[in-house]
């Protein structure tokens, strides 16, 4: 058996209550001094999209110690910020306004004669700050570090975050 993974970050780890918003772009930690930050793990999940996230959420399920780093100022990968989720409820939610859907009786409701663009956006961003939230309680809840930053492996068993 290999050694556990080790991980390399500027100061100290952000607790997924406080999201990735710990750091500052260039990765200084907000309000305080940098100094190099060493941790082992049992599981570090780079990303926070579904795969990551599920990969870190189940190893401490299994009672492992384990990490998700994060590059975007956000949680919750490209699906939920920029693919799926967002075009998903963009779609569902032209169904919905323009009476194209069925209603839950069967009868076809029409909610708003005058659909705007303005309109899908809001419902759009109001669906993926949900998902946000509910993603940062998981991994707070499960006591998954989320660690802002780029990971780079600096060997098979050191990830470095910058």
């Amino acid at each position: 058996m290999g050694s556990a993974p080790t991980l390399s970050h500027p100061g100290d780890l952000t607790d997924a209550t406080d999201g990735v918003n710990g750091w500052s772009s260039d990765g200084e930690e907000k309000g305080s001094s940098i100094s190099a930050v060493t941790e082992t793990y049992d599981l570090i999940a780079i990303g926070s999209g579904p795969a990551g996230r599920r990969a870190a959420l189940e190893a401490t399920k299994l009672g492992k110690r384990a990490a998700l780093v994060e590059r975007d100022d956000v949680l919750g990968g490209a699906s939920t910020n920029r693919g799926t989720l967002p075009s998903k409820t963009v779609r569902a939610a032209i169904v919905e306004l323009t009476g194209q859907a069925l209603g839950i009786y069967g009868g076809v409701r029409r909610l708003k004669d005058g659909i705007k663009l303005d309109d899908l956006v809001w419902r759009a961003q109001q669906v993926i700050e949900n998902e946000r939230a509910a993603i940062q309680d998981e991994l707070r809840r499960n006591r998954v570090d989320v660690i802002a930053g780029a990971a780079a492996f600096a060997d098979p068993h050191v990830l470095v975050v910058q």
